[in-house]
């Protein structure tokens, strides 16, 4: 049900509930292949979000490719509420860009659920 842009704010809402830091969404416009970039003990990562009903393929795995270039980035994703096609995945292993898939971000959605559950138990 969510927009493009509301899936990289509530990408970027995930990624600060998993511990990142400094968590901002690039501009919708010249994005340069890269929707949120983040850092974590150290590393600064970058993240394509797709959310799409089809497969995502080749493009977003290129472009985020060259946005680790342009942003100065440690390592890149691509986040989607789908799946990833059988060349994406191929590439994204060439290129070393990993890929979070609907199952990790299912998981990733439960880890964030626990630790709100957990902090309103202690308070």
């Amino acid at each position: 049900m969510m927009t493009g842009s509301e899936f990289e704010h509530y990408t970027k809402y995930l990624l600060k509930e998993l511990g990142y830091s400094n968590v901002k969404v690039t501009p919708s416009v010249g994005d340069q292949g890269i929707d949120v970039i983040a850092h974590k003990d150290g590393v600064k990562y970058g993240f394509q979000c797709k959310r799409w009903k089809k497969n995502v393929g080749n493009k977003a795995v290129q472009e985020v490719h060259a946005g680790i270039g342009f942003y100065s980035l440690d390592k890149g994703f691509v986040i989607t509420n789908s799946n990833f096609t059988q060349r994406a995945e191929q590439l994204a292993e060439k290129l070393n860009v990993e890929l979070w898939n609907r199952d990790k971000l299912i998981k990733l959605l439960e880890q964030v659920k626990r630790a709100e559950i957990a902090r309103e138990k202690s308070s």
